[in-house]
């Protein structure tokens, strides 16, 4: 059986090399993420209509605080800095968990004006069959 950090580990790279990917232009129009729950697709183009860049891609800034994506910028593997010897807070330290946080907590807020939004594990997570 593997472990729940090596899962998340494994996870994580992943998602950053998904990331890296998205350092061209504007990014593709749909981003899959593989995760053991099952894959992660999304609509990439119809979120940078709806959010600003910086509210997912963002960078340390020199005083050690996020600092919100500019056009230009090199977009960076989420892992980099989200990961088990970051020193960032157990909240902050996996993609999962930051994906989970950022990601879930959006659609929930916004379930009222947006009831399609999913907020539920498999509303995103689509298991192989």
């Amino acid at each position: 059986m593997v472990s729940k950090r090596v899962c998340s580990l494994v996870i994580a790279i992943l998602f950053g090399l998904v990331m890296a990917g998205l350092a061209v232009a504007a990014g593709p129009p749909t981003i899959t993420l593989k995760a053991k729950m099952g894959n992660v697709t999304f609509n990439h183009a119809a979120h940078q209509k709806r959010l600003k860049c910086g509210q997912c891609h963002h960078r340390k800034g020199p005083n050690g605080k996020q600092v919100p994506y500019k056009p230009g910028q090199k977009i960076e593997k989420c892992s980099v800095c989200h990961n088990a010897n970051s020193g960032m807070p157990s909240s902050l330290n996996s993609v999962k968990k930051v994906m989970h946080k950022n990601c879930r907590g959006c659609h929930k807020s916004m379930h009222k004006t947006n009831p399609k939004a999913p907020t539920r594990c498999f509303g995103c997570h689509v298991r192989k069959k």
